[in-house]
């Protein structure tokens, strides 16, 4: 959930660019790409923009810290370190691991580090899912610099009806934002009660068919706005939680 997170709470609330620092295909297609040796590119995009989000994919992690490591005092260029984890034992582990590199090895200041709690079935779950997280945030004192992301279907759901082929030909390349489908609901529960009625009224069983077909098209979609809904609602808290006071975060 790295890079939706990255595009659907940052992006949306900072309105600025993404950065996708990566050497395989993982990040959405409307990111600025570049590969973890390209470090001195990035810096330099860094001191030029005010706000800025780098994205960094799961391959280029160690990549990207060595860069990191080799010009003195380039850490600070980056306003926060903003990790994901789901509560899975491996991802556990391997957060844990990051936040005390970056506070032991690269010298971040805790206070620099937030966490998102990702895939959360519930918040009562937080405590017991990510029980070591909690407790490495507790030692370093920042156990507040975190928020979480609820489960949900939505994201599967977009993406069945997207590499299916189960959307309107004209709807496809829209669904990837989240913001479309939500505000779209009325008018796709309007075009599949419209292309049913035509449906049931014409003669021709080809032309029935099609519309059929449309009818349950965009019906489809307006269930799928309808979960997109607290999705929204969701990330935004997400966002508002990791930076309270801010209008704007940076980098």
């Amino acid at each position: 959930g790295k890079t939706t997170l990255a595009k659907e709470v940052f992006q949306r609330n900072m309105k600025c660019e993404v950065y996708a620092v990566e050497s395989i295909n993982e990040t959405s297609a409307d990111s600025v790409k570049i590969n973890s040796d390209d470090f001195a590119e990035l810096q330099s995009k860094m001191l030029l923009e005010d706000d800025l989000i780098i994205d960094i994919g799961s391959s280029n992690v160690e990549g990207l810290i060595n860069q990191i490591s080799q010009y003195y005092g380039s850490q600070d260029e980056f306003d926060y370190f903003v990790d994901p984890v789901i509560p899975e034992n491996k991802q556990i582990s391997d957060t844990a691991q990051t936040i005390l590199h970056l506070v032991e090895s690269m010298g971040v200041s805790p206070n620099k580090i937030k966490i998102v709690f990702n895939k959360v079935q519930s918040q009562d779950t937080l405590n017991t899912k990510f029980a070591p997280i909690m407790g490495l945030l507790k030692e370093l004192k920042i156990e507040n610099n975190t928020t979480f992301v609820l489960d949900t279907p939505y994201y599967s759901e977009i993406a069945n009806t997207i590499n299916y082929g189960l959307a309107p030909s004209d709807e496809e390349s829209k669904l990837s934002n989240i913001d479309y489908v939500v505000s779209s609901y009325n008018d796709f529960r309007s075009k599949a009660v419209d292309y049913m009625k035509k449906s049931k009224a014409s003669e021709n069983l080809d032309e029935k068919e099609k519309f059929k077909t449309l009818a349950e098209q965009y019906s489809k979609l307006a269930i799928i706005s309808r979960l997109g809904v607290r999705v929204l609602e969701n990330l935004d808290e997400a966002f508002n939680e990791l930076f309270p006071t801010n209008k704007k975060a940076k980098k």
